[in-house]
């Protein structure tokens, strides 16, 4: 079935070299996420540590989820004009945001099961995020899939819903982390201090990258700009999730004090 009158999920305008560097860099970042997430896993699994664990998965679901929207991107490259490419598109977007969202809400239980060793009010309500954010995002996808459903689904406004959302846990996430590394929470070995910073400037660059998602509807006409916003978030995830993963997975790198909740 071709497409050639329905409306591309995304008014994707970067010319096609620019899109042909962010799809590499695209790869390798998820690629590097999935490979802390199994390294985290390995480490977790090793260490009978179920905070690394939770957080390895997180690695692994949004390694995952941004492979397949990478994917989508490139399937319409491909075949612009075949319904199942743009089908492709549409869920694996709705998975990215997915993923994405539930990544961030393992970074929050990391550190609260770290912290104190259990979840908290904040961490059950984010919890359910995910979950919401596929309802919406896939709310979302189905009308964009389906143009009957498009009059009687406000379907932006469930993809701006689920974005929100994402974004959210993010900044949640971050911040939280951020504050565990202030008050010393999660590192206590030696050359801590080296782990606390790194962990620091993994936590703003995440944050930074959360913020880019927010600009990304704002210069969707203006290739250049999307660019050099897609270009420097895939960067900062993919630092992020480095300076992250690998100061928790360092020997020490999970610390239990008998402090009180952040």
């Amino acid at each position: 079935m071709e497409v050639a009158s329905m409306p591309t999920l995304s008014p994707w305008r970067v010319p096609l070299s620019l899109r042909l560097i962010l799809y590499g860099l695209g790869i390798v970042y998820e690629a590097t996420m999935i490979g802390v997430g199994v390294a985290a896993s390995l480490v977790a699994k090793a260490r009978d540590n179920r905070a690394l664990h939770v957080l390895g998965l997180g690695f692994l679901l949004i390694g995952i989820g941004d492979l397949m929207h990478t994917l989508g991107h490139v399937a319409m490259d491909l075949a612009p004009l075949l319904w199942s490419a743009y089908a492709f598109e549409a869920i694996s977007t709705a998975l990215s945001i997915t993923l994405a969202t539930a990544f961030f809400t393992t970074l929050r239980l990391y550190v609260s099961l770290t912290g104190r060793g259990r979840f908290g009010p904040l961490d059950r309500v984010l919890m359910c995020f995910p979950a919401a954010t596929a309802v919406l995002a896939f709310m979302w996808a189905g009308a964009a899939l389906l143009p009957v459903f498009c009059a009687l689904v406000p379907y932006r406004a469930c993809l701006a819903a689920s974005v929100i959302l994402m974004v959210a846990v993010g900044y949640v996430s971050c911040f939280s982390l951020l504050g565990a590394v202030r008050k010393g929470v999660l590192l206590s070995s030696p050359g801590a201090d080296q782990k606390q910073s790194w962990l620091a400037w993994g936590s703003v660059l995440m944050a930074l990258a959360v913020t880019f998602v927010l600009i990304h509807p704002f210069v969707v006409h203006a290739p250049l700009a999307m660019f050099v916003i897609t270009t420097l978030k895939i960067l900062m995830l993919m630092s992020s999730g480095l300076l992250v993963g690998l100061s928790l997975m360092a020997p020490g790198g999970s610390h239990r004090p008998p402090q009180p909740s952040i």
